[in-house]
């Protein structure tokens, strides 16, 4: 193991996952992490006007590049600023790993200047909110971060590190590759009884739709989902929010549901026989969660990475977890 500067350390486990980029904006509690980017050029970290311009731009750069981003910023309302772009990386399942410099640990829970409970504000727009409580453990928590951040259904972690586990800190680091800490390679495979029912669900469909959703764009699967759609001769139509699913041109497209969307794909999905809901949780803005869009008697074929969305909003004939 290489002894580092704690920010050293932090950088470096960010770099072990590729990020490129960090946005933020400068402040006291994080100096020791920004101050050793100069004269580096394989990452970068761009100045905000705003902190929450800077949770913004993460998460676009995440879902357009399909690489994990990160922030960082200063104790109290310096990370406090990137809650409405943060939530909508929670949204939006976007992997970005904020990282919010605190208070000293001997002024926590004194109200000490800029100090407030960041751990709890975070908690309900991240999939992990944590303190790191020892210098030597921050290289395990940007792993514990990155575990979390890009396994499952994908979406951002924050991690509060006070600052004098940073400032003038040199620890034991070992920063390890990815796939030493989380798994890396291939997607999740649905269950093969599961498969078996849906492939003769869809086999003696008469007016079966494929409803693309954003695990469809996560899985990089689209080539596959118009694939088996012309195989079956499926309608396709994408989620809400979720276009860029399928090909928009193909001649099995008929635009996109929800009260904005096509004439075409609300009567396809109504008179559907089956419908296989790929990488969906089947959301709002699709069906407006009305019986008067789904048909009660219509089979629903659900595939999603997260267990916890099977069924949710409709019942299913076949449930199925998996990457789209």
């Amino acid at each position: 193991m290489a002894r580092l500067r704690a920010g050293q350390a932090i950088i470096e486990g960010l770099r072990a996952e590729s990020v490129e980029y960090i946005f933020g904006l400068v402040g006291t509690t994080t100096n020791s992490i920004v101050t050793e980017l100069p004269g580096r050029t394989d990452i970068k970290f761009l100045d905000t006007r705003h902190e929450e311009g800077a949770a913004f731009m993460a998460y676009g750069y995440a879902r357009a590049s399909g690489k994990p981003a990160a922030c960082v910023t200063t104790s109290g309302p310096g990370s406090i600023n990137l809650l409405t772009g943060i939530s909508l990386a929670y949204k939006g399942r976007a992997p970005v790993i904020v990282i919010g410099g605190d208070t000293a640990q001997e002024y926590i829970y004194r109200d000490g200047a800029q100090a407030f409970d960041l751990v709890n504000l975070f908690k309900p727009v991240t999939k992990l909110s944590l303190e790191v409580n020892q210098a030597e453990r921050i290289p395990e928590m940007i792993q514990y971060a990155f575990r979390h951040a890009l396994s499952g259904k994908q979406g951002p972690v924050f991690l509060d590190i006070p600052r004098d586990l940073i400032d003038g800190q040199t620890i034991e680091a070992n920063i390890q590759a990815p796939e030493s800490y989380r798994a890396v390679n291939g997607r999740v495979e649905g269950d093969a009884q599961a498969i078996r029912q849906a492939v003769e669900l869809l086999r003696s469909a008469k007016r079966p739709v494929l409803l693309a959703g954003g695990g469809v764009v996560d899985s990089e699967a689209s080539d596959d989902a118009v694939e088996l759609a012309e195989l079956l001769d499926m309608t396709l139509v994408p989620s809400y929010g979720h276009n860029d699913a399928i090909p928009n041109s193909h001649r099995l497209y008929i635009g996109p549901p929800g009260g904005r969307g096509s004439g075409e794909a609300a009567i396809a999905i109504n008179q559907a026989d089956v419908i296989l809901a790929l990488g969906t949780r089947i959301n709002q803005g699709s069906t407006s969660w009305n019986y008067n869009v789904v048909n009660r008697e219509t089979k629903i074929i659900q595939v999603d990475i997260d267990s916890q969305e099977i069924g949710r909003n409709y019942p299913v004939a076949v449930g199925m977890v998996g990457g789209a």
